[in-house]
């Protein structure tokens, strides 16, 4: 549809006497307010240049020429402009508004109506000669400059600056308050100058470089500073392209023009700049949680900016201060472990009345200890890692570091307890899920090794290293010889499926795909697979059963219908659980065992969700057996798989997916990777 077939749209603006003064609608072809554009342009050719009048015609038959009219229905003003229809960017060719009416807001309403009418394109923008006096009117419009110009064709060769104004301006470098992880600190002018030239009389500034802030807070910036970053450039040039380091914020003028109004009203007689109150306008507009400036006058007015809009405005100090303490504060909040009552807990110290009872090895002293611990915590890599009872009592802490080549663990210790081995191997796989999760490709554990400690590293794949215990970390499916034998340096045909196995172990979460491992997909209930896996799509108000949230090794009775060989894989199909089905997790299946239910549920009750009267139910006829599939180092999909979705990879008829069957293992890849699990 053309812009020409779109309702006539009338817009009023009020007069600073309170009297309405020019109203805005498109032109139509052929017509006499045709030719008073033509008309008006001929009396401003000297700063607009001369265009053929069927260039008028044209665009008001396409939609692309909008009058603004007085009270008595005279033409003022007009805008010209078309569609590049390539990158979906409005250019402006003219914006003509009469000397008789310039200051009541012709040319605001006339591009305002421009980006109404479009409102899913791009931008809007133009060049303008740099010595004309509209050069300083952009802004005003919502228009900005990044720095770009180019050479006019006229015989003077003067220098054309380029102007752009967002509508629906949204790419990898827009910060995103909907999507964002982090807080935006929106910089001023003079704070982005110190950072970027840099300006050393102000340490402060520079201070917001340094590597801790990365992981709380993005620096972002607004329309109005790359105007004035790209004006300050003529004189210093090395200002030239430092805007594109950061994200930027990219509020239309219709968002942000009513707050920039609002601050005028509210801060009137306080000495703060235009440039300034847009660029206040602007970050609020934008979705920036805080504005970073050195301006007295902007701080004074800090309290009424964030009354009104809820925009922190601060000193680059303050914001120092305050991300900081927000980070302390971050760092105690308790994260459910496994969805149990057991927390995970990220302290900044330990501090001197911190007891460190039962965390000690032999002939070791709690000041020794805490020695170690805050020579971690006062490093720029350093973490605390402390998993603590429902009560607060710590049994468990560690601390880390990061290294050349990985995770550094300078400290892990469990408290005595019957449950020590547990604690010990679920920190043990803590730490190398974070070593994942950040990228990094080795754990190494550097604590004293204990025969407790021993025994749990060796049972999560750590092999001892010289001084220390080291477990190889990469998230890699791989699924053809040459990819095999880079990791397990043996060809995939001397890969037996307990090799395999043994080898994932070490290299976790690594998959490593020869078509030799046994893969089976086995159906589960809803609540039983939330129980075992945890990590449901819809929390349980029931909680997740401690015992099977902190143990890594868990059992899944079910009726016996044949042998199922081990090791192998099991995909879990959750069957009618709606937004919880699906294909959702995958697990080494490292035991099978067939027995009568009674005895089944004596030996590895604690490790399943059945009570033992549900086992018994799966046997059908008296004295008859069941089997229980022994299972470990489960991964949830972080896309389940649906129905539909699984369809695209297996051949499912209508009974598949209600008993255990049997897959290909390279089936199963294809689902790891539709999963969502594969790098």
């Amino acid at each position: 549809m053309r812009a020409a077939e779109d309702s006539d749209r009338t817009v009023d603006v009020v007069r600073n006497d309170g009297s309405v003064g020019v109203s805005v609608r498109a032109l139509v072809a052929r017509t006499p307010e045709v030719e008073a554009a033509i008309a008006l342009s001929k009396r401003h050719q000297a700063t607009l240049g001369q265009l053929p009048f069927s260039v008028f015609h044209d665009a008001a038959r396409d939609g692309h020429l909008l009058g603004a009219f007085d009270q008595d229905g005279n033409l003022v003003g007009y805008v010209l402009y078309r569609i590049a229809k390539r990158t979906s960017r409005i250019s402006i060719t003219h914006l003509c508004v009469d000397a008789s009416v310039r200051g009541r807001g012709a040319a605001r309403l006339l591009v305002d109506e421009v980006a109404a009418r479009h409102p899913h394109l791009v931008s809007i923008f133009l060049y303008c000669r740099s010595d004309y006096d509209a050069h300083d009117v952009w802004p005003s419009l919502g228009f900005n400059r990044d720095g770009r110009s180019k050479t006019g064709r006229g015989r003077d060769k003067r220098t054309l600056i380029l102007w752009t104004r967002p509508i629906n301006e949204r790419t990898l470098f827009t910060y995103d308050p909907d999507v964002a992880t982090l807080p935006a600190a929106a910089l001023d002018t003079n704070v982005f100058r110190d950072i970027m030239e840099p300006r050393h009389d102000h340490p402060t500034s520079l201070a917001l470089t340094d590597s801790w802030l990365e992981e709380v807070v993005e620096y972002v910036v607004v329309p109005e500073l790359l105007t004035e970053v790209a004006r300050a450039a003529e004189s210093a040039p090395a200002l030239i392209g430092t805007s594109e380091r950061f994200k930027h914020l990219k509020p239309t003028p219709e968002q942000w023009e009513p707050l920039r109004r609002q601050f005028a009203a509210a801060l009137a007689g306080q000495p703060i700049g235009e440039g300034d109150l847009r660029q206040l306008a602007q970050a609020a507009a934008g979705g920036a949680t805080f504005f970073v400036t050195r301006d007295d006058p902007v701080l004074k007015a800090a309290t009424r900016v964030e009354e009104m809009t809820g925009l922190r405005v601060l000193a680059p100090d303050d914001l120092l201060r305050t991300l900081h303490a927000d980070v302390d504060t971050s760092a105690y909040q308790p994260a459910s472990l496994r969805e149990t009552r057991f927390t995970l807990v990220h302290p900044t110290v330990i501090g001197s009345r911190t007891t460190l009872t039962g965390l000690t090895v032999p002939n070791e002293r709690q000041g020794q200890l805490r020695a170690e611990i805050d020579a971690v915590s006062g490093t720029r890599d350093g973490r605390l890692w402390s998993i603590e009872r429902p009560d607060g009592a710590r049994v468990a802490l560690a601390a880390t570091t990061v290294d050349s080549d990985g995770l550094a663990v300078r400290v892990l210790r469990v408290a005595d307890g019957e449950d020590k081995a547990t604690f010990s191997r679920q920190l043990a796989h803590l730490l190398r899920e974070h070593a994942v999760d950040t990228g990094l490709t080795f754990v190494h554990v550097y604590d004293a090794p204990t025969p407790q400690l021993v025994a749990a590293l060796t049972a999560e794949g750590f092999k001892p290293d010289g001084q220390r215990w080291t477990a190889h970390c990469v998230r890699r499916l791989c699924t053809v010889p040459a990819e095999v034998e880079d990791l397990a340096h043996v060809p995939p045909g001397q890969l037996t499926p307990e090799l395999v196995s043994q080898l994932e172990r070490e290299h976790w979460p690594a998959k490593i795909v020869t078509g030799l491992v046994p893969t089976y997909v086995v159906p589960i209930r809803p609540e039983y697979a939330e129980a075992l896996f945890g990590g449901s799509p819809q929390p349980s108000l029931l909680g997740r059963p401690e015992d099977l949230g902190l143990l890594l090794e868990h059992c899944y009775y079910k009726a016996y219908n044949g042998p199922l060989p081990a090791p192998g894989r099991v995909l879990w199909w959750v069957s009618g659980g709606k937004a919880n089905g699906g294909f959702r997790a995958v697990s080494w299946l490292d035991d099978s065992q067939v027995d009568r239910p009674r005895t089944l549920f004596r030996r590895f009750g604690r490790q399943g969700v059945y009570t033992v009267e549900q086992v018994e139910s799966l046997v059908r006829r008296r004295g008859g057996k069941a089997s229980v599939l022994l299972f470990s180092r489960t991964e949830l999909f972080p896309t389940p798989i649906s129905l539909e979705q699984a369809r695209t990879v297996l051949d499912l008829d209508g009974k598949f997916l209600r008993t255990t069957r049997t897959i290909s293992e390279h089936v199963f890849a294809e689902l790891y990777r539709l999963g969502g699990l594969a790098a």
